[in-house]
């Protein structure tokens, strides 16, 4: 596996669009369709599915029996020190909070000097405006046939998330809750 783009996190997968083609193309008794017509309909079929996951609660039943997609939410959990203070180790950081809150304490430093501080106390992300709970993409594979399903996960795309968290906050969109 080599990886693409955005650095080194990014791993490029196993097959793409261009082995589904191939696949279609070799396997249709009179394929139809050429690469740039297949490619459309692939992204508007995919991307209309995201939608009515996002902002439909749809549990899509992915075929070839391999479960389901779905989003859940899940409560987050406050976890206490034994002096009473909140536990902040499971807590994930607001970073765009965080360096307006460093721009406005440290008001005569640069971004690099800012960055090289230690004892700066950056925002958590609490989830107010979801009443504390977290949202994310499942993929529940207890109805998939696949042997060694555990070994297979889903890592939605960039784009989906961002379309996820645009319909919690601007649309309220509530989601069935996910018990783990």
């Amino acid at each position: 596996m080599g990886y693409i783009k955005r650095g080194k996190n990014k791993i490029k997968p196993d097959y793409g669009i261009k082995d589904f083609f191939n696949y279609y193309k070799d396997n249709a008794k009179e394929p139809i369709l050429d690469y740039n017509k297949f490619v459309s309909i692939w992204k508007d079929c995919s991307h209309a599915i995201s939608k009515l996951i996002i902002y439909r609660n749809l549990d899509f039943s992915i075929p070839a029996r391999l479960g389901n997609l779905q989003i859940r939410k899940l409560k987050s959990k406050v976890f206490l020190n034994p002096d009473g203070s909140l536990n902040k180790n499971k807590l994930a950081i607001n970073y765009k909070a965080s360096w307006e809150k460093w721009i406005k304490e440290y008001p005569n430093l640069t971004n690099e000097e800012i960055a090289k501080l230690k004892d700066k106390k950056p925002v958590y992300h609490l989830n107010e405006h979801t009443d504390g709970y977290r949202v994310k993409w499942v993929w529940d594979k207890f109805t998939a046939t696949v042997k060694n399903q555990s070994i297979y996960s889903l890592k939605m795309t960039r784009q989906n998330k961002q379309e996820l968290s645009k319909a919690i906050k601007n649309y309220k969109t509530d989601y069935y809750e996910y018990d783990k």
